[in-house]
């Protein structure tokens, strides 16, 4: 039986939205530092970003601030409020670097300066504290992600540009809700904090390989063609 000319089309729309797909991967692939950025945005996401997830439940269990109550709702203000503060401030950081600078040389450092906050974060027990410490993790978190975004548009050829862009956007916000969910999870059979804890090393380790294996150093392969 033919294929109307309506079904032709959906079948090339698919087809097509495939090979784009399939040809910001392969780019990913075989450029190293595109690669490890989109990766390194995967475990900033999975490990890190699940501490503000996990906010509400921290408040509860660690401040020992009952939900519901005015204590409560001002204390997970106040801590978010800091939170988007150093956030606004390491985004602004970022703009301010001179166009010389190699940024993807500095996200090693930005993801582990990331991963010590959020350590820091978990052991606290005082709202004032977690609130200045939830301001160096939002300048962390945004300085690493604002230092990947621009680093892989800067590095991707124009052509691919959009598709691998399409690859970190679900690095960051894609897997989000399942980073939430794992460590929610988590979070139920050991605490809140010790979940946020056990993300910290993980994001340290990873900065720190990072940084002794030089996998964000720029190799001399021109961009991949497709």
């Amino acid at each position: 039986m033919a294929l109307s000319a309506e079904e032709r089309n959906r079948g090339r729309a698919r087809e097509g939205a495939i090979k784009t797909l399939l040809g910001g991967l392969e780019y990913a692939r075989q450029n190293k530092v595109v690669g490890v950025l989109i990766l390194s945005t995967a475990v900033m996401t999975i490990f890190g970003f699940p501490y503000m997830t996990l906010l509400p439940a921290i408040v509860d269990k660690t401040l020992h601030l009952a939900e519901g109550t005015n204590g409560y709702k001002q204390a997970v203000a106040i801590i978010m409020a800091t939170n988007g503060l150093g956030a606004m401030v390491g985004a602004l950081s970022v703009a301010s670097l001179p166009s010389t600078v190699r940024r993807n040389r500095i996200i090693p450092y930005a993801l582990l300066a990331f991963g010590i906050s959020l350590f820091a974060f978990s052991l606290t027990r005082s709202l004032w504290l977690m609130s200045v410490v939830s301001a160096f993790a939002g300048a962390a978190l945004m300085t690493t992600n604002s230092l990947a975004n621009t680093s892989i548009q800067s590095s991707a050829p124009p052509h691919l540009r959009g598709r691998v862009m399409g690859l970190f956007v679900t690095a960051f916000m894609g897997i989000m809700p399942i980073s939430g969910l794992a460590f929610g999870t988590l979070g139920q059979f050991i605490g809140p904090s010790n979940a946020v804890l056990i993300g910290s090393v993980c994001l340290v380790g990873w900065s720190i390989w990072l940084v002794a294996s030089k996998a964000l150093t720029p190799s001399e392969a021109g961009p991949v063609s497709a």
